[in-house]
């Protein structure tokens, strides 16, 4: 079924606890990748949170990521995050990956790719395999920006939702999914990565069980957090709900 574009708030919850966060290394090609699980009280699943292209700021420290890997917890999800190989925590584990940095970001800013990006969807697949295999219960794929492109990609193992935060229509082909998994996505009405008519075009390809279009709102939902993270529980819910 092709969702909706729902325009809106969703409300925000009340006390938050504060999750418990362990340091975990994950293996990828030529190191590991170093990674942070939260969770609360008897977790029933996990999510795992791939961020935007780390020469876009993407990393654990994005405001949309922090958002999201908190609140998940509050709902009994674990949440999975990282930085991207030769970026941020993991830059001094992958000497390879920090060679011709300046060169990347030339790269980057021209054509808005780079010749690393395979290796930064290796990431995400790994920490997805990893999240699937050492956690119990159902497993959520959320990304934001680049990230979104990255779990959009994941096939094996299935997840049981794909939550698209400000995905990369304008970059990226995003192919339909052949799996029936639900997809959820969420953009701003002035975000320059998915614009209105890249959205309603995927959403008449993809199945796409909702959509968010938040208001006042650009690629970097400065401000607007708390909805993001809240329609990321929603898509939580829906799924335990089918499952239960």
């Amino acid at each position: 079924m092709h969702g909706t574009i729902v325009e809106g708030i969703v409300p925000g919850g009340g006390m938050l606890m504060v999750p418990m966060t362990e340091t975990i290394f994950i293996p990828v090609r030529d190191g590991h990748l170093r990674a942070q699980l939260s969770y609360g009280d008897a977790p029933r699943g996990v999510a795992v949170i791939a961020g935007p292209h780390p020469l876009m700021g993407g990393s654990t420290e994005s405001n949309v990521v922090r958002a999201v890997a908190s609140r998940l917890p509050q709902e009994g999800l674990a949440t999975l995050t990282f930085d991207y190989s030769g970026f941020g925590v993991n830059e001094s584990q992958h000497t390879k990956a920090r060679a011709g940095r300046l060169a990347m970001i030339a790269e980057f800013w021209d054509s808005g790719a780079t010749h690393r990006d395979e290796e930064l969807l290796e990431d995400v697949a790994a920490a997805w395999a990893w999240a699937k295999d050492a956690v119990p219960g159902m497993c959520m794929a959320v990304g934001y920006s680049f990230g979104a492109y990255a779990v959009h990609q994941l096939h094996a193992p299935e997840p049981d939702a794909v939550v698209l935060l400000c995905p990369t229509l304008s970059k990226h082909n995003y192919e339909p999914r052949r799996d029936g998994v639900p997809i959820q996505l969420l953009f701003g009405d002035n975000d320059f990565s998915c614009p209105g008519d890249a959205v309603d075009e995927y959403i008449q390809r993809c199945d796409v069980a909702s959509c968010m279009r938040v208001v006042h709102a650009d690629h970097f939902l400065k401000g607007h957090e708390q909805v993001t993270a809240e329609y990321c529980t929603s898509a939580m819910r829906t799924v335990l709900e089918l499952t239960q």
